[in-house]
């Protein structure tokens, strides 16, 4: 299963003996999955009416934001009491069950597309992470053409509290009196983080386009021109 499977369903099979009422207790036990951060722990017993053959054990997953991989847990059955018979066994006492991880590293940018105008008129972009990280994660912005634009902050720092709270960035489109046309840059976000999964190799990235609008006009040019006069005599 995965996180965000809901439930895991455990069935077990009464074969055999089936004249009398049998009880069975169960319980999860911890394996690289934690009972109350990755699962609902359960416990309690089962019990077979006459004829009865099968029953269901239902276990809750608890979706996190944590990249941890596939983790597993178990279920065993144990102190087996059959009412009219002491033959029943437990042929199989535990089935484990695999939690699929479902979280991965990345930053989600809004706002890939801006445009700015030399007469000051700003744009915004927001920035959060996918996952929630193990350590603060450091976003940092190059790119920047500063004789066309400005930004707010060239640094965001997401903690394992904000990591899903999205950051706003502000870029001011700036005038550098030259009839150039309009300018386009590519910022790129960077991440660094002692959490290898937004650090190194691992480092996580993604652009915003920006296209600052020039709004300066090319001085006009003036042909002068002198009549002469032809005198006849």
């Amino acid at each position: 299963g995965s996180e965000d499977a809901g439930t895991f369903l455990f069935t077990v099979t009464r074969s055999g003996a089936t004249g009398g009422t049998t009880t069975v207790d169960y319980a999860t036990a911890n394996g690289t999955a934690l009972a109350g951060s990755d699962y609902t722990a359960q416990s309690g017993s089962l019990s077979f009416a006459p004829g009865e053959t099968s029953k269901t054990i239902s276990v809750s997953i608890n979706d996190d934001s944590v990249i941890e991989g596939s983790e597993a847990f178990t279920v065993g059955l144990t102190n087996i009491d059959d009412a009219s018979s002491s033959a029943e066994s437990i042929s199989d006492n535990s089935g484990g069950g695999t939690i699929n991880d479902n979280d991965s590293a990345g930053l989600t940018i809004t706002g890939s597309s801006l445009t700015t105008r030399e007469t000051g008129t700003d744009a915004s972009f927001t920035v959060k992470l996918n996952s929630q990280p193990s350590a603060d994660v450091t976003v940092t912005l190059t790119g920047l053409d500063g004789t066309e634009g400005s930004l707010s902050t060239s640094t965001l720092t997401f903690t394992s509290a904000n990591w899903n709270t999205a950051q706003t960035i502000t870029i001011s489109g700036l005038d550098d009196t030259l009839d150039d046309g309009d300018i386009s840059y590519t910022l790129t976000a960077t991440s660094s983080s002692s959490d290898a999964n937004y650090d190194g190799a691992n480092a996580r990235t993604g652009t915003v386009g920006v296209t600052n609008t020039d709004t300066d006009v090319a001085p006009v040019s003036y042909t002068h021109l002198r009549a002469h006069e032809t005198r006849h005599d």
